[in-house]
């Protein structure tokens, strides 16, 4: 009984620590340092955050998830914590170099595990990058939370990314959209021409070419996507043309109509 308290006070111990380094309460390498290695770190390796998002999860399969990742055998869990539906770990990897396989082999092996296991499923996840100082967890807690937003704001282009750059042009759309200024630019011409089409019509021009965009002009990878022959596609491509007399083999305006499609997507 007083081991099982003990424990459990260990425990509440640690997870307030990693909440202090996450808020930048604590912000001292060597503080940090001296408490994380007598979790088991050894002198001078590097740490990072893993963040998984739940749908929902009570406070009994936050336990079962706890342990399932520390016995994933993948890579070394030093603190691991809930808040609200997200599993956040505070992970020691077993070479920097070889991070970015370690980190996806583990978020495969595990999103895995819990489907399997407790039939939960991960609706994103996100990585930081693994740092030998210990003084600004804080950016890497954002790091991998910044993943986890707009994964879940753009499911279908983000779906395979884990880590911050792997967010590409995203990371300023994400900026963009929080700016008061964006909502003072004027709308796209070629988008509107499309929509107005599309509803006067009742087709999905506007659609198919996000999708070609999306796809980096692979015509067969958009067609999938979309669930048409290429040809079609090629049609609706003519068709888009005609209508906007838009240039994509253009980069100026091609990126710039796919920075508008993606900047005010959901925004009101």
């Amino acid at each position: 009984m007083q081991l099982n308290l003990q424990t459990k006070r260990k425990e509440r111990n640690d997870q307030e620590l990693l909440w202090q380094m996450m808020t930048g309460d604590v912000a001292d390498h060597d503080t940090v340092a001296a408490h994380l290695m007598r979790l088991g770190l050894k002198k001078e390796q590097a740490i990072a955050i893993i963040v998984f998002s739940f749908e929902s999860m009570t406070k009994a399969q936050y336990k079962q998830l706890a342990y399932a990742a520390k016995t994933a055998q993948r890579m070394e869990i030093l603190i691991q914590t809930l808040d609200e539906n997200e599993l956040i770990l505070l992970v020691s990897p077993n070479s920097v170099l070889d991070f970015d396989q370690e980190a996806r082999e583990f978020i495969d092996t595990f999103s895995g595990q819990v489907k399997e296991r407790f039939g939960l499923c991960i609706t994103a996840s996100g990585c930081s990058y693994p740092k030998e100082q210990y003084d600004d967890v804080k950016s890497s807690f954002e790091e991998a939370s910044t993943v986890i937003r707009l994964k879940q704001l753009f499911k279908r282009e983000l779906h395979e990314s884990i880590f911050y750059h792997e967010l590409g042009v995203f990371r300023y759309i994400d900026i963009l959209k929080r700016s008061s200024e964006t909502k003072k630019l004027a709308a796209n011409h070629v988008i509107q021409k499309l929509q107005a089409y599309d509803r006067e019509n009742r087709t999905n021009l506007l659609e198919t070419l996000e999708a070609v965009l999306d796809k980096e002009d692979n015509m067969s990878a958009a067609a999938k996507l979309l669930h048409c022959h290429v040809n079609t596609l090629n049609y609706r491509l003519k068709r888009i043309k005609e209508i906007t007399m838009v240039d994509l083999k253009d980069p100026v305006q091609k990126i710039g109509i796919y920075l508008d499609m993606k900047l005010f997507h959901n925004m009101k």
